[in-house]
């Protein structure tokens, strides 16, 4: 089996799918971890979605004041564009049942 590397759209989709399985907020690393991401990406992702307003970053100070804790909340725009996404996946998965006999692998 050959891997290959996730698409654009498909970290975009499983970036909110995090999110809506962690009911809207969850810290930033959490995502890193869940989306499988690195630090990198995870910056460049994160400026995306937030730029087009998909996703809100709050960033406070801990109760010492020596670090911020980030958590990314989904807006109902996001969620729009979410299901959108989803629907996308949908229909590229039965067409993967059609021509091939098996589901892709999102």
């Amino acid at each position: 089996m050959v891997d290959r590397r996730r698409t654009n759209s498909e970290i975009i989709y499983d970036f909110l799918n995090c999110l809506i399985e962690k009911k809207g907020t969850v810290k930033l690393t959490r995502v890193m971890y869940k989306v499988n991401l690195s630090h990198m990406l995870l910056k460049k992702y994160l400026n995306l979605l937030s730029e087009n307003g998909f996703i809100k970053v709050n960033t406070t100070a801990t109760k010492s004041g020596k670090r911020q804790t980030h958590q990314i909340t989904l807006t109902e725009q996001g969620m729009d564009f979410y299901n959108k996404i989803r629907n996308h996946v949908n229909q590229q998965e039965k067409l993967m049942e059609v021509l091939y006999g098996k589901k892709s692998i999102m």
